[in-house]
C-alpha cells in the first residue's frame, strides 16, 4: 500500500513539474518567423520604414504576406533596437478583424491576462502581446514586444534624459 501511495505521489509530482515547466515555454519565440534579438544584418529583405530616434528603427519586409491566419491585415512593421529585433506590429481595419485576430491569439496562447472589450494583453516574463482596437478610427493593432530589449531601450532613454538634465544644470 505504501509503495502505491509513494508511486502515485511521484507521478502527481512529475505531472505538476512538467505542466509548470511547459507553461512558461508557451510564449512566442519571435514574430512572423524572426526570432527575438536577430540582428538586422541577418535580414536582407528588410527595408527601413522611417527614421527613428534613440537607437530604434522600424522596417518592413519585401513581399510581406498581409495576412494573419485567415485575416487580411493592413501592414506589418518590425522594430529593432541597437540593430536587434525586439518588436513586431500588425495593423488591421474593422471590428470583425479585431475579433478574428483575438480568436487566433486565444487559440494559440490561451486567455489574455488583461482582457477588456478593446484591449487585451498576453504577458510572459520575456514577451508581451497587446491587441488593441480603436473604435473611433475603426482600426487596431497587435503588437509583440520582447521585454528584455524593451526594458533596455527604456533604461537607455532614462539615462540619456538624466544626463541631459545634469548637463543643463551644470551650465
Amino acid at each position: 500500500m505504501k509503495k502505491k501511495v509513494y508511486h502515485c505521489a511521484h507521478v502527481i509530482f512529475f505531472a505538476v513539474l512538467v505542466t509548470c515547466a511547459s507553461a512558461g515555454q508557451d510564449f512566442p519565440g519571435g514574430f512572423r518567423d524572426i526570432p527575438w534579438e536577430t540582428d538586422i544584418k541577418e535580414l536582407p529583405d528588410m527595408t527601413p520604414a522611417m527614421n527613428s530616434q534613440g537607437g530604434e528603427r522600424l522596417y518592413t519586409r519585401k513581399n510581406e504576406l498581409l495576412r494573419m491566419e485567415n485575416v487580411s491585415i493592413e501592414s506589418v512593421a518590425y522594430g529593432f533596437y541597437q540593430h536587434k529585433f525586439f518588436m513586431g506590429v500588425i495593423e488591421f481595419k474593422s471590428r470583425p478583424h479585431f475579433v478574428l485576430i483575438k480568436e487566433h491569439l486565444e487559440r494559440r496562447f490561451g486567455t489574455a491576462s488583461e482582457p477588456s472589450a478593446d484591449r487585451l494583453v498576453w504577458d510572459w516574463p520575456k514577451v508581451r502581446i497587446i491587441l488593441h482596437y480603436d473604435q473611433r478610427k475603426e482600426s487596431g493593432s497587435a503588437t509583440y514586444y520582447y521585454k528584455p530589449l524593451l526594458k533596455q531601450k527604456f533604461a537607455d532613454q532614462r539615462l540619456k534624459q538624466m544626463r541631459e538634465r545634469a548637463s543643463h544644470y551644470s551650465e
